[in-house]
């Protein structure tokens, strides 16, 4: 057992005292006995324990459960309260900050040690666990492709920022929305039923997916063209506690009503002023501004297409 610092924070003397001497026979470093909220405070700002042993009930306007919230939130210490007092009001008062254990009064030295260890153990634990949720959050906060992940009744818990990007909401407002609401996937350019594939993720009668060719439409009827997959959150007991979807090799994206018709391209060609100068030998059009550029170029930039380019029957 290591020694752990701890501040006592106790207005009856002899009870402090008494604590006190207990814990250093159990092996521990006393750093200090504060007797106010505020002496607290400033302790362990000075001292930076690893616990505080902190009584409900301190004679000044600050009690105890107030300045363990602020010690904990300022200095992430974790704290166990003293009390005498075990009625439900006061009990639900001190549980919304979070504490690490409770000690009945009047203490007994042998019920210090299995009550400071469990509290020194959880919150090694819990700052572990911190840790590695902030770390994966910034990884998938910062990953290329769009991942929105829903909690197990289809409800969108959160999107990193390249979903935010491709689908035009916010965290804010997607969030506590059906997936279904947010966007719709396509494969093949036919629409997929999301609710029965997330309903079957469910009942476990899907397997993990791999990522299939599509795209998607969010926002404003932007449509990407990409892949996408599906899969399942799962517990250690195999449990399903909700599905990510991933998009990824998201392409240039344009609204699906500005999307040209060949059609309507060759009528806006027509619409063109003027005769269009083109070079006999290397086919480069000449435009307003006398620059030569390439035909695909030269079309492009007004009417906002994309080009591929391929061998036809003849050639």
């Amino acid at each position: 057992m290591g020694k752990a610092k701890i501040l006592i924070v106790e207005d009856e003397t002899i009870t402090g005292l008494f604590i006190q001497e207990s814990l250093e026979n159990l092996g521990y470093e006393v750093a200090e006995i504060a007797t106010t909220g505020h002496e607290a405070i400033d302790m362990a700002e000075e001292f930076w324990p690893d616990l505080v042993l902190m009584d409900i009930t301190l004679n000044e306007k600050m009690d105890g459960i107030e300045a363990a919230e602020i010690i904990y939130r300022r200095f992430n210490i974790p704290v166990v309260y003293l009390t005498a007092n075990s009625d439900i009001e006061t009990l639900e008062k001190a549980k919304l900050t979070g504490p690490f254990g409770y000690l009945l009064k009047p203490i007994e030295e042998k019920n210090l040690l299995p009550s400071i260890e469990m509290a020194l153990s959880k919150h090694s634990s819990e700052n572990t666990l911190k840790s590695t949720n902030k770390w994966l959050s910034t990884v998938v906060k910062n990953m290329g492709d769009a991942i929105f992940a829903t909690d197990n009744h289809g409800l969108l818990r959160f999107i990193n920022d390249e979903a935010q990007k491709v689908s035009g909401f916010t965290l804010d407002e997607v969030t506590d929305k059906h997936l279904t609401e947010v966007i719709k996937l396509t494969d093949n350019n036919i629409e997929q039923d999301l609710t029965n594939t997330i309903n079957n993720l469910f009942l476990n009668k899907n397997s993990e997916n791999g990522f299939s060719k599509g795209g998607f439409t969010a926002k404003d009827n932007i449509s990407f063209p990409g892949e996408y997959s599906i899969s399942p959150i799962k517990d250690e007991f195999d449990n399903i506690l909700g599905v990510i979807l991933t998009l990824s090799k998201l392409n240039k994206y344009q609204k699906k009503d500005e999307i040209l018709s060949t059609d309507e391209l060759l009528e806006r060609i027509r619409q063109l002023d003027n005769l269009i100068a083109i070079c006999s030998f290397c086919k480069k059009i000449r435009d307003d501004h006398g620059q030569w550029a390439q035909r695909e170029t030269f079309i492009q930039k007004p009417f906002n297409v994309l080009f591929t380019h391929c061998v036809c029957t003849e050639c």
